[in-house]
């Protein structure tokens, strides 16, 4: 069975074009375009992989991230976070895991990463 990712990008060609790479790569992809959409289809089944960018309409991906971790249900799903923001890395002060890739990426590094996460 293919490993599902939740996507959480508003860019629409962004989000569009992870969905692409990642679907032919074999993973089943569901995308949300804001936090409401998002937090509202976490009662469904969950993920296996979290993809999150930070900057979003309507709240922070960090926040999201954030939530995520505190949650019991969801603690142990790696979340992986992209921001074409610089300031923000795999070194940046936010808690927990640190897993980031920078926009805009090479989808063999974003596929990488992604395998790598799901590999525990």
């Amino acid at each position: 069975m293919a490993k599902r990712i939740y996507v959480l990008e508003d860019d629409k060609g962004i989000r569009e074009t992870v969905q692409m790479v990642l679907e032919v790569a074999g993973y089943q992809v569901t995308g949300f375009t804001d936090v409401s959409r998002f937090n509202a289809d976490q009662a469904g089944q969950l993920p296996d992989l979290y993809l999150i960018d930070i900057m979003l309409p309507d709240g922070n991906g960090l926040e999201v991230r954030a939530a995520l971790a505190a949650d019991p249900a969801t603690a142990h799903i790696p979340v992986l976070i992209m921001s074409a923001h610089t300031s923000f890395s795999e070194g940046s002060d936010w808690p927990g895991a640190k897993h980031f890739i920078a926009k805009p990426f090479d989808i063999y590094e974003l596929t990488g990463k992604i395998t790598t996460l799901l590999k525990g």
